[in-house]
Formats: structure tokens, C-alpha cells, sequence
């Protein structure tokens, strides 16, 4: 199998997880404007964003363009 298939299903699945921190910081009422962006929740979920990302770009190597989308989806 090719390796670019496994980090573009470890990037869906930390996506997923990213999606979940995300929804779950925004469910919480804050006090205040800056805490309601700078909890853990939404730090973890867009860091966790951001490595999806690099991880899909990483993938486009060794994978055609066609079938890329169909995965992630």
C-alpha cells in the first residue's frame, strides 16, 4: 500500500477529532471575548487543523489529484 494513503486517512481522522475540540470549546459560554478563543478546546482543535493540512499537502506527493477528494470526503 502506498504510504501517501495512510497519511491522507491520518489526516481525516484528525480532522474529525479537530472538528470535535472545535464544537465542544464552542458549546462552552466564557466570561470574556479573549477566553471564549483562547481555551484549550479551540488551541488544540486548530492546531490539530493546521497538522490535517500538512498532512493532505503531504499526501498530494505520492497520490493523483482525482482521488484525493473522493478520500476526504
Amino acid at each position: 500500500m502506498n504510504p501517501s494513503y495512510l497519511l491522507l486517512f491520518g489526516s481525516v481522522l484528525i480532522a474529525s477529532f479537530s472538528q470535535i475540540l472545535l464544537k465542544m470549546g464552542a458549546a462552552k459560554n466564557y466570561p470574556t471575548f479573549l477566553k471564549q478563543y483562547l481555551n484549550p478546546y479551540v488551541i488544540s482543535g486548530y492546531g490539530l487543523t493546521f497538522i490535517s493540512l500538512l498532512l493532505t499537502t503531504l499526501s498530494y506527493r505520492g497520490l493523483e489529484y482525482k482521488t484525493v477528494p473522493l478520500i476526504e470526503s
